[in-house]
């Protein structure tokens, strides 16, 4: 009989993880504005940064796993090495706008003469953006996989319950990032101000991590000893390749279909909401607090069993419940447009009229988004019965999930959209 320590992470590293995550959604809003100066605030600008976004998270985990399945890496250098990642973004947040200064003198020299802006154009933005956020992004996602490595002591059998729980967290904080970036620090800092309180956010995770890597030491409290049965597992928890290739595919897809609904539901609720830009962080917002929570809940909700069998059934049951609302777009600026009205002879408000359209939109989207949260940890799951190494687990499974989300940011302003329109694009 064998048994394993149980590892307790500390407050500190839960709030380092928020501070990165609210620093990096705000970074991806103040970008996302300034690149809306150069291209435009359309639909192409709103997808090119997306799409470099998610090319670097990919790019980033899937190095990240790959570099930790081969080195072994005492815990206290994955905590300096996850600050050192976070000190690193914010001193390319500081020189972004010399990049930017860049691209807005190269961009009119590649415009035609007639000023009409073409897909061979449009795919030019979405090349010299990825080029100016790449490096950052690289860096965000390599972040995962160490600190997933160091938070389960690389043990694969902890996969689900810590990483799940850090992942929310760090989402959580993204919402937070987004929320508080968009409404408040914006307009309260500006913009640049805004750019140097994230950059103070990786200022202060750097110090710390790289600084005082003994405050992050996990408390071992293998003194309450988790038994663990003999090597023999249930059933369901067998595995075959064949399932594990089947099921990336489908959390590939899955990573397609979400990011492709919130370009389109940005472009759908930028009538109600009134601006790009805000309805762009609103949907934002949404999308990630639903992952968070979906993220968190995951080990409550789904047990320990037929995990394969429960993974199916939410792809499933997302596809479902979208169709089932697209019916409702039919009507939404209607339905807005009365509660406003009702809501705004109670106590005229601009905010509360705001407010009672944001309402709509996380109605109609949050049930989705949780189900996506609930997928990530049930994917590490299950990749961790036929792999080894934490590292290359979350590596590879953030990887396949963004890769198939920088498809869907690719595939939805350039194909979707002009074939089949925004709501039969919602079917796919």
């Amino acid at each position: 009989m064998t048994t394993h320590p149980s590892y307790k992470i500390p407050w500190i590293a839960y709030a380092c993880l928020f501070a990165s995550g609210a620093a990096s959604l705000g970074y991806e809003l103040i970008w996302f504005r300034h690149l809306a100066l150069v291209f435009g605030a359309s639909l192409y600008a709103l997808s090119a940064v997306l799409c470099a976004f998610m090319m670097g998270l990919a790019a980033g985990a899937w190095v990240m796993g790959r570099v930790l399945a081969r080195v072994e890496i005492a815990p206290d250098k994955l905590i300096r090495g996850y600050g050192l990642l976070e000190g690193l973004i914010g001193l390319y947040a500081l020189c972004f706008p010399f990049g930017l200064d860049l691209l807005e003198k190269l961009y009119p020299l590649i415009l035609p003469e007639s000023g009409q802006v073409d897909f061979g154009v449009h795919m030019l933005e979405f090349f010299l953006s990825t080029l100016l956020m790449f490096p950052a992004t690289l860096l965000m996602g390599a972040t995962l996989p160490l600190v997933g490595c160091w938070a389960t002591n690389n043990q694969t059998q902890q996969v689900f319950t810590q990483v799940s729980r850090l992942y929310g967290v760090n989402t959580f904080g993204a919402v937070f990032g987004c929320l508080f970036t968009q409404f408040f620090a914006i307009r309260l800092l500006g913009v640049q101000g805004s750019t140097w309180f994230a950059v103070g956010l990786n200022a202060v995770v750097f110090m710390l991590c790289y600084g005082r890597p003994r405050i992050f030491a996990a408390v071992d409290s293998s003194s309450i000893q988790i038994e663990a049965k003999p090597v023999k597992r249930k059933q369901d928890t067998i595995v075959s390749p064949a399932i594990v290739v089947l099921v990336f595919a489908m959390f590939a897809y899955s990573g397609m279909a979400s990011l492709s609904s919130q370009i389109l539901w940005t472009r759908i609720l930028v009538f109600p909401l009134g601006s790009t830009l805000y309805s762009f962080a609103l949907i934002l917002a949404t999308f990630l607090l639903g992952i968070a929570l979906g993220s968190l809940t995951a080990n409550k909700l789904l047990g320990r069993s037929h995990r394969v069998l429960k993974f199916v059934g939410i792809e499933i049951a997302i596809g479902a419940f979208c169709i089932a609302m697209l019916p409702a777009l039919d009507n939404l600026t209607e339905w807005t447009s009365l509660a406003d009205r009702y809501f705004y002879s109670l106590e005229p408000s601009a905010g509360k009229t705001f407010l009672i359209r944001s309402l709509f939109a996380f109605g109609l989207m949050f049930l989705p988004t949780f189900g996506f949260g609930l997928l990530f940890p049930l994917a590490n799951h299950i990749y961790s019965y036929r792999f080894e190494g934490v590292g290359k687990i979350l590596g590879n499974t953030y990887s396949i999930n963004t890769a198939g989300a920088v498809l869907g940011t690719i595939l939805t302003p350039f194909v979707f959209i002009p074939l089949l329109g925004i709501r039969l694009s919602l079917y796919v």
